[in-house]
């Protein structure tokens, strides 16, 4: 079955397909398949691809797959997947992964998740970490963008900003932080002694140590 036939399957009858048949698709063929299609795919049809087929899931496909059936793949199929795919998971994604999931995971694969996704295992899955996967950043310093995110900006407000000669002056994409604070929520908190204060790693750089910031968290997760 080449990507041409597959691509014009209905989320119902994918459904229908046989698992001896999506394990003989071929590689293109399950990269062509849209995110509505292997969202309607049940656990058991996930399961039947094979570790190339896997791979060759784009990062679009991968965030469309549901908790379930991220949870159904085998630790043979999570250890196929590449430190890109990895890296591609939604933070609510990587939550899902149990402690037996997380100890199965690769030192590259550890290294690939962001420090949200760190924060959303939980302490029962982080202690499932074994000796050889030390390299999980579960310490280090992390800095303001990725503590409470960046706002996008668009081609207008960029065009704005170069009149104004302000700092932004090209447009970008948004990025979600670890925490919802404005920056200048941020640095009431730090003053008031509500939120861990950021260390001073040279004249130009400012940063949290991420296990302060984790245990801030944890002490509000609680």
């Amino acid at each position: 079955m080449n990507s041409s036939p597959v691509t014009a399957i209905s989320s119902e009858q994918m459904r229908a397909i046989d698992t001896a048949d999506l394990a003989g698709l071929s590689t293109s063929a399950v990269h062509a398949l849209s995110s509505s299609q292997l969202g309607a795919m049940t656990t058991g049809q996930l399961a039947a691809l094979g570790s190339d087929q896997l791979q060759a899931l784009g990062s679009t496909q991968l965030r469309g797959l549901s908790s379930a059936q991220l949870v159904a793949l085998s630790t043979d199929d999570l250890n196929a997947l590449t430190t890109g795919q990895i890296a591609a998971l939604s933070t609510a994604q990587a939550a899902n992964l149990n402690s037996a999931d997380l100890a199965a995971r690769t030192a590259n694969q550890l290294r690939a998740f962001s420090t949200q996704d760190i924060v959303a295992f939980g302490t029962a899955a982080l202690g499932a970490r074994s000796s050889a996967q030390v390299t999980l950043p579960a310490s280090g310093y992390i800095r303001q963008a990725e503590l409470i995110g960046v706002r996008p900006v668009t081609e207008e407000q960029a065009a704005g900003n170069r009149g104004l000669n302000r700092r932004v002056v090209r447009p970008r994409p948004g990025k979600p932080g670890m925490i919802p604070m404005s920056s200048a929520t941020l640095w009431r908190a730090v003053k008031a002694g509500k939120f861990p204060a950021p260390i001073k790693l040279s004249e130009r750089v400012t940063a949290w140590e991420l296990a302060a910031v984790v245990a801030w968290l944890r002490a509000r997760s609680a």
